[in-house]
């Protein structure tokens, strides 16, 4: 169903950080550059250890065009110009993972402000200048659609495609990307219909989405997130906005491998430890099936990388961190990371909103 176009759709937009000192303000400069009018920018720091804050601030103070609120709890900057656009800092004070920083953005967002649309954004992202408008164009063609993605090309790679959304591979468990490592010129995305997933590195989210699915599942702390999202969506539809580009440094923030770079070891626990509890969820009766290629995979990447592969096994076994994974977050992080139990059988599709 059509809608009416909006003289200019506000849009949230969610930017969780956490180590990212050396690439937040390219991305935040990136939104400013963009020149629409209407962005609410969130940044959620998911209590950085290094210089991460201090940049961002340093960021806001150095900007001509934006104005600190007095005595804004939390500290919010904006457009001296009148523009509806809007930076606002929040801080939280342990590592809640990328779900629970997204949802602490949308909850301040949906809360404390008034937008059409919300877009959650990886920090170490650079948005083209077409970007907002492309996906706020895009939005308005109906009002039955769940997450819309962007065109996510390399950082490192100009021209080539990171992900123009996706595909999970039930019987294996692994999400394919769209068009990954093709030339941009050379493809178009996938329809709409094709979709199982858009990228959470850049996706535009409905309000009719968030009434329906809810806010993100926090138990999965780190990959298939928004995977789990997307299958919660009921009948409401997914979508590229294939004039709207964003660049990504892939796998900078969590370590996770990028042309020639390996997995880290944190990146490698999660991913594996989620794939297994990501398939107990939605696709139960494949299971051992999804086991047994997950072990497959893990050697063929891994067998030249032993603490990836310790990582790998530990986490599809359901077993704690292990030394080089619990390095990477203090030990109050790993509990809040770690306490989830396994999903039930009885949480099905139906139950979680969505649908296979």
């Amino acid at each position: 169903m059509a809608r009416p176009a909006a003289a200019v759709p506000s849009i949230g937009v969610v930017v969780v950080t956490y180590g990212a000192e050396d690439f937040i303000a390219d991305c935040l400069a990136s939104l400013l550059e963009s020149g629409y009018p209407a962005l609410d920018v969130v940044v959620i720091d998911n209590a950085s250890r290094d210089g991460t804050v201090a940049r961002i601030r340093q960021w806001f103070q150095k900007q001509d065009t934006l104005s600190r609120l007095s005595g804004d709890e939390p500290e919010t900057w904006r457009m001296v110009d009148g523009k509806a656009s809007a930076f606002t800092l929040i801080e939280n004070t342990a590592n809640l993972g990328f779900a629970g920083g997204v949802n602490s953005g949308l909850s301040f967002l949906m809360e404390k402000r008034t937008v059409d649309f919300y877009w959650i954004l990886n920090p170490d992202t650079v948005v083209e200048a077409a970007a907002p408008a492309a996906l706020a164009a895009r939005a308005q063609v109906s009002d039955d659609w769940a997450l819309i993605g962007t065109r996510v090309l390399y950082h490192a790679r100009p021209g080539y495609v990171h992900t123009d959304g996706g595909i999970y591979r039930r019987w294996m468990g692994f999400a394919k990307s769209a068009n990954l490592g093709r030339k941009a010129d050379d493809c178009r995305p996938p329809n709409d219909a094709e979709l199982d997933f858009v990228s959470g590195a850049s996706m535009l989210a409905s309000k009719a989405f968030l009434e329906k699915a809810g806010l993100m599942d926090e138990t999965w702390f780190l990959y298939f997130e928004e995977i789990d999202w997307a299958f919660r969506r009921g009948d409401l539809s997914l979508g590229i906005a294939s004039d709207a580009v964003v660049h990504h440094r892939a796998g900078a923030s969590i370590g996770s491998g990028s042309g020639r770079r390996v997995d880290s070891p944190f990146s490698v626990y999660f991913m594996y430890r989620n794939r297994i509890r990501f398939a107990w969820r939605w696709t139960p009766w494949l299971l051992l099936s999804v086991y047994g290629w997950s072990w497959a995979m893990l050697i063929r990447r891994y067998w030249r990388h032993p603490q990836q592969m310790i990582a790998g096994l530990w986490g599809m076994h359901g077993f704690g961190p292990s030394p080089a994974v619990r390095r990477r977050l203090p030990a109050s992080d790993w509990q809040l990371a770690l306490n989830v139990a396994r999903p039930s059988t009885e949480e099905t599709a139906s139950q979680k909103g969505g649908k296979l």
